[in-house]
């Protein structure tokens, strides 16, 4: 029979008074501005210990102790939940308990919590942090689907099945992946000490492009890449089932490789895919079960080995293709009667369901990938067109070449060469260059073609001219080295500024030395190599910088001014292509900050009250990034009403006389002394005390007494001085 906990709590609403007992954070204190909103122990539908449904709708949950298990979808949808506190009698949370309580910011689960479920919290999109108890036993990878903000799931010490690294939860001795909320966006890589990859591992992942698994691997759980950002996957070989929406809805994968150990397809294994074009299913399978392919929308062709024996269906209306509007050619290696067999129900409908616009090509051999003709060394003179050509054969083939210049160590794609033959114009820095070309095939298959070298002959640039920074007047050396006959050289030049090169006269050897002046700042230079047979080489272009020695001649000074007046800093600096930043720091802050927009070597500003005592200082560059700080001057203005100096404490007999003087600044300026004696509450005006300083003779009335002056300008302001003391001794 169904329980309810019901907590005692007594409102009194036309009175508006809250009352509950001690820290009972179950009491509900629904409309009260500005108080956290409570869950009533009566909100909670409660049977045998298991807590099946919740119907508050309160912003902090205190879930009554006693609870040990949380049922299935029990606060599901409950958005303005965010906070909940779990009694120490929990043990497990079912499956979707908290979906879409996305409110939740933070976790704090409970020491005797043994289990959770799938999709526990998911679509918690608020949470950002979750530890693991150390009792939890049973945790789903997709506990936490869809939570965006996540970015850790931490394992408390202690525990005996999980560890976290990363971010990344594993099993205690790291052979199986748990789950990756953690991992960082782009291409994640399976360590190689993990052999499977748990129930919904990586689900969820939309940021994770890429995972790279190891053959160590040779499980793959249900779910386990679902709804991900991944592109194109290898799955291991070594694997032999691919389980339940492995891939499900992952919208953003093109491709993936089968290897020939899997021997069943399982449910909805693709479902969702909709950028998949084609799939070829290696001969090892022998099941594809229902659904494995529905909505694949971009798929165009699948290539389906006759050791197939059985497709199945999801339903009388939902075959394994259902949704693939775009499959135009399903090859398959068998017969037609082979064919009949397996892809039709008893009605005859057929496993290709509604789309009557797919042709089967029966008895289709697989072409294998591979490269039939490799590409060919070749020595060539500079300047000289070079082919490069590959060979292969397999279905649907793409070509992209790669090339590694000689010292290199690394391969760089060579741009948009996707031909199986490219042609280009050798240069002289190719001598020692390799080529090789990708060939992929439109199963997600690739290979590579050996490399093919490069060799120069004849005329050739074998020491490129280097960029040079020069101080002014200094002279500067500009050099290259060649092989060939009959070399001659002729060098070029474009300032800054210029959109074309120009022919530098008489400048026609292969070491040119020149004083350059400031107008060489920033030039470009290169020069053309040519030989006896009149084959030239062009070389590397070459900037020269100018600098000269940065120094500030001339330093900006103080002012002392009125609010209101303009006021100019103005600093000199001796250097080439100079920019300047000033930089300011008021009174009281301990830091400088860019003045913005105040970027000239002489800066006009009308200061405002708050520039009193504001100090500044100018940054000067120059275009080798070299760098050299002004003086720093300071702004006082005369107008702006502030004490400069305060009466002083005083020592005196009686009958002496004692003098108290304040110093300020400001227009027009009063003065008025007050007095407060020993023991009175109020400050009380001097009479006749008006002046910046003032004598009057001591008596022994006055020991303790205070004294403080009240300065006031022109316009009214007015500031009071620190209190001075009288001592009478």
């Amino acid at each position: 029979m169904k329980k309810r906990i019901i907590s005692i709590a007594l409102v009194i609403a036309a009175l508006g008074i809250l009352i509950h007992a001690g820290n009972d954070s179950r009491t509900s204190s629904a409309g009260f501005a500005g108080l956290t909103v409570y869950a009533a122990a009566d909100d909670f539908d409660i049977e045998d210990g298991c807590l099946t449904y919740y119907s508050g709708s309160s912003s902090s949950v205190s879930i009554p102790s006693g609870v040990t298990s949380i049922a299935g979808f029990a606060f599901d949808g409950h958005s303005e939940i965010k906070s909940i506190a779990f009694p120490q009698t929990l043990k497990s949370i079912g499956y979707a308990s908290f979906w879409g309580c996305s409110g939740l910011t933070g976790l704090s689960l409970p020491n005797s919590l043994t289990d959770i479920s799938s999709c526990a919290f998911a679509d918690c999109t608020g949470l950002k942090s979750v530890t693991l108890p150390a009792s939890v036993k049973d945790f789903s990878g997709d506990a936490f689907y869809h939570c965006t903000a996540l970015t850790a799931i931490n394992v408390a010490s202690g525990n005996a099945v999980y560890c976290s690294v990363d971010g990344v939860v594993y099993s205690k001795n790291k052979d199986t992946v748990i789950a990756c909320p953690g991992a960082k966006k782009g291409s994640f890589t399976v360590p190689d000490s993990v052999k499977a990859i748990g129930e919904g591992a990586f689900k969820g992942c939309a940021g994770i492009t890429g995972v790279s698994v190891p053959s160590s691997v040779k499980t793959i759980g249900d779910s386990a890449f679902a709804s991900s950002g991944i592109k194109s996957f290898s799955i291991p070989s070594g694997v032999t089932k691919l389980g339940y929406g492995n891939f499900e809805f992952c919208e953003s994968l093109t491709s993936v490789k089968i290897p020939n150990t899997v021997t069943n397809i399982g449910w909805r294994v693709f479902s969702g895919c909709s950028s998949l074009t084609t799939v070829t299913i290696p001969a090892s399978v022998t099941k594809i079960d229902g659904l494995a392919f529905l909505d694949c929308s971009g798929l165009k062709s699948i290539v389906i080995p006759k050791s197939v024996t059985s497709i199945t269906y999801g339903s009388t209306n939902e075959s394994c293709f259902t949704g693939c509007n775009a499959l135009r050619d399903v090859y398959f290696t068998g017969t037609e009667q082979q064919w009949k067999k397996i892809a039709l129900d008893s009605n005859g409908k057929g496993v290709l369901g509604l789309n009557k616009n797919v042709t089967v090509h029966y008895n289709y051999t697989p072409v294998t990938l591979s490269v039939t003709a490799q590409p060919a060394s070749v020595t060539v003179k500079t300047g000289a067109t070079v082919s490069f050509t590959v060979k292969a054969k397999g279905d649907g083939l793409t070509y992209q070449w790669y090339y590694k210049k000689a010292g290199q160590t690394s391969w760089s794609k060579w741009g948009t060469r996707t031909t199986a033959t490219t042609s280009a114009a050798a240069n002289s820095t190719w001598d020692g260059m390799q080529v090789y070309c990708k060939v992929s095939d439109k199963y997600g298959n690739s290979v590579n073609s050996k490399a093919a070298a490069v060799t120069i002959t004849g005329l050739k640039i074998t020491t490129q001219p280097v960029s040079k920074t020069v101080v002014l007047g200094k002279s500067v050396t500009l050099s290259l080295k060649a092989e060939g006959t009959g070399l001659s050289y002729q060098w070029y030049f474009k300032k800054k500024g210029q959109t074309s090169f120009s022919k530098w006269n008489n400048r026609t050897h292969a070491s040119e030395t020149v004083t350059p002046n400031e107008t060489w700042d920033g030039i470009q230079l290169y020069c053309i190599v040519k030989d006896s047979t009149e084959s030239k080489e062009q070389s590397a272009t070459i900037k020269v910088t100018v600098t000269k020695e940065l120094k500030i001649t001339s330093q900006p000074s103080s002012v002392t001014t009125k609010t209101g007046t303009n006021v100019t800093f103005t600093v000199k600096a001796d250097g080439i292509g100079l920019s300047y930043q000033w930089y300011f720091m008021k009174k009281g802050q301990t830091s400088w900050t860019a003045w913005n927009s105040r970027t000239h070597a002489s800066e006009t500003v009308a200061p405002n009250a708050t520039w009193d005592g504001i100090q500044l200082y100018c940054l000067v560059k120059d275009s080798a990034g070299k760098s050299v700080k002004s003086n720093t001057v300071k702004v006082t203005l005369s107008d702006v009403l502030a004490i400069t100096a305060q009466p002083a404490n005083v020592t005196a007999s009686a009958g002496s006389n004692v003098t108290f003087t304040v110093k300020a600044k400001g227009i027009g300026l009063k003065y008025q002394w007050q007095f407060k004696k020993t023991g009175a509450t109020a400050w009380s005006n001097w009479n006749g005390r008006t002046t910046a300083s003032t004598t009057a003779t001591a008596n022994s009335s006055w020991n303790g007494m205070q004294v403080r002056c009240i300065v006031t300008d022109s316009a009214g302001n007015k500031v009071t001085s620190n209190a001075a003391k009288i001592t009478i001794k």
